[in-house]
């Protein structure tokens, strides 16, 4: 079982729970577990995401309507 199948078949289980006892508990042993487990970024993405905000800070962008054409004109070549 994949990750994806495993997480759909924790959220059908939940669904059928009944118990609002149960189900904060559950709440908030996921919100401890979310908590302790974050994700850190590699340098790469550090710095990409570096790149982006100077990017951003200097009006260096493009809005998303032009992002989409420009993509939309590439795939119809």
């Amino acid at each position: 079982m994949n990750i994806s199948e495993l997480q759909n078949d924790i959220i059908k289980k939940v669904l059928s729970i009944g118990d609002k006892d149960f189900l904060e508990s559950f709440k908030e042993m996921l919100s401890i577990k979310s908590e302790t487990n974050l994700y850190e970024l590699s340098d790469f993405e550090k710095k990409m995401v570096s790149e982006s905000q100077s990017d951003y800070e200097n009006g260096n962008i493009i809005n998303h309507e032009s992002v989409f054409n420009k993509n939309k004109k590439w795939l119809e070549e």
